[in-house]
């Protein structure tokens, strides 16, 4: 039996909603630094006819330390009392960066498994699902499924972050994927800072002028991202972007003024190499294969990409150094 100011239950089965053993301390709701929004799901792939609805709930938290470690403790009739969870928060300061990056899978969890598996051995700092991840063909539970289901371990104790791709974009998904990956911007782009690496990530829509003013939009919070003082003092200066910017090019002039060194990609589904000027990209654009996954390490003047196959094999690699 437990004390708290506050109880969350996804559904009403008795697994998930032991209230019982809750005591609510009384505390003001309007005291709390937790925001809390619900998403409404449902509990099976027959919209709830067996099972009954679910409530997804997105928590935000504005007072997290940078370069912190924080743990929490899930509750439940059938979760096992020493069920403790703990990640750890972005910091900017920090000696090096590690990530990996998954894209393409098009719902195919027995590749996003295969790609995933040995991530929490190798002290990623995060993930990163580079888009396209799901064919967002039969709604929310298809791209719940394919994106976070073969992630479950992952995701309770690593950040994921989410560059949306055209499937997504254009898919049954794309107004309710901000639900499961929200964005303080006004779209699917965002910046992020960990150790000598800042990143932006970039969202370039998909083909035709239905996404022109969205990009429009997007060009205008990059004008201002990369003068950001994290981002200009950033020893390495990365980019990701679903579809490369050798055929998406809307953003290059603001990021070749800018100092971007690489932008990374997916969308081809076999890896390639672009370097700066191939095709109007004043930046080397790197394409991950969809059945590769891309691991990115930075610290003490080197950042090396290694491109590595289901069976563990680097299979490509690059590198920088900055003097």
């Amino acid at each position: 039996h437990i004390e708290a100011d506050e109880a969350l239950c996804s559904h009403g089965h008795r697994d998930h909603a032991f209230l019982e053993a809750v005591t609510l301390s009384g505390r003001n709701r309007a005291e709390s630094p937790f925001a809390v929004e619900t998403v409404s799901t449902f509990h099976d792939e027959k919209d709830g006819a067996l099972r009954g609805e679910n409530t997804i709930h997105s928590i935000r938290l504005d007072t997290l330390t940078a370069g912190s470690r924080y743990i929490y403790h899930p509750l439940g009739t059938a979760i096992p009392s020493d069920y403790v969870f703990e990640f750890n928060t972005l910091d900017s300061q920090a000696d090096s960066c590690r990530f990996a990056m998954i894209n393409d899978t098009h719902g195919d969890t027995e590749m996003m498994t295969l790609l995933s598996a040995d991530i929490q051995d190798r002290g990623f700092d995060f993930l990163m699902l580079g888009g396209d991840i799901s064919s967002c063909e039969s709604g929310a539970e298809d791209f719940l499924n394919a994106s976070i289901g073969p992630l479950e371990g992952i995701a309770e104790e690593m950040p994921i972050f989410f560059a949306r791709g055209e499937a997504e974009a254009d898919g049954c998904c794309r107004y309710s994927l901000s639900d499961y990956f929200p964005s303080r911007t006004e779209g699917f782009w965002y910046s992020l800072r960990h150790g000598p690496v800042a990143l932006l990530v970039l969202d370039a829509g998909a083909e035709g002028t239905e996404f022109d003013a969205y990009r429009a939009l997007e060009a205008e919070w990059l004008q201002q991202a990369v003068k950001d003082s994290l981002f200009a003092s950033a020893p390495f200066k990365v980019a990701v972007m679903h579809r490369p910017a050798t055929d998406m090019q809307f953003f290059n002039t603001i990021l070749g003024e800018a100092g971007l060194d690489l932008m990374i990609s997916g969308h081809a589904h076999k890896y390639s190499l672009h370097p700066a000027g191939e095709a109007d990209n004043p930046f080397p654009v790197i394409v991950n294969s969809s059945e590769e996954r891309l691991d990115l390490r930075a610290g003490a003047g080197k950042l090396v990409i290694s491109f590595n196959n289901i069976a563990g094999q680097t299979v490509h690699r690059y590198e920088l150094r900055r003097k």
